[in-house]
């Protein structure tokens, strides 16, 4: 039996992990992997207005969520990336605008009905399914 070490969260013996009735071979076991599990708030094609940083005020659409909690918002975030021209391809070189990801928590979902940000929720139907709603007024949101 190798050298035990003994922690809050974790019982760590040779290349056993044990956390509470668990047993990870060779890795740290602690509580949260980082999945998302459940449903998202923000998701693609949705319109989101920004909340806080340089852009605060500013809407656009979803382009995609990442999954790290970011999000590539439509004329939000814009840096310039100066690219080489590739001749073999036949691009063109120069200081180009391009979105960069901006974290989800720093953008809210557009409200059409009150022309305004809003929060999201989420419930389950009688039929199981989750559904979004606005925090607001309780309408679902499509989509």
């Amino acid at each position: 039996m190798g050298i035990g070490r003994k922690d809050k969260n974790f019982v760590c013996d040779s290349d056993k992990v044990v956390e509470e009735n668990k047993v990870v071979s060779g890795r740290l076991a602690h509580k949260g992997n980082g999945s998302r599990d459940g449903m998202l708030k923000i998701k693609k094609d949705d319109e989101v207005v920004v909340i806080a940083g340089r852009d605060k005020g500013r809407r656009g659409e979803v382009l995609r969520v990442l999954k790290d909690g970011r999000l590539m918002v439509a004329g939000i975030n814009m840096v310039k990336k100066h690219k080489r021209p590739n001749p073999n391809v036949g691009e063109q070189g120069g200081i180009i605008a391009q979105e960069a990801p901006i974290q989800a928590s720093n953008v809210a979902i557009w409200n059409d009905e009150d022309e305004r940000a809003d929060r999201v929720g989420v419930r389950v139907e009688e039929d199981g399914k989750k559904v979004r709603f606005f925090k607001s007024n309780g309408k679902a949101i499509e989509g």
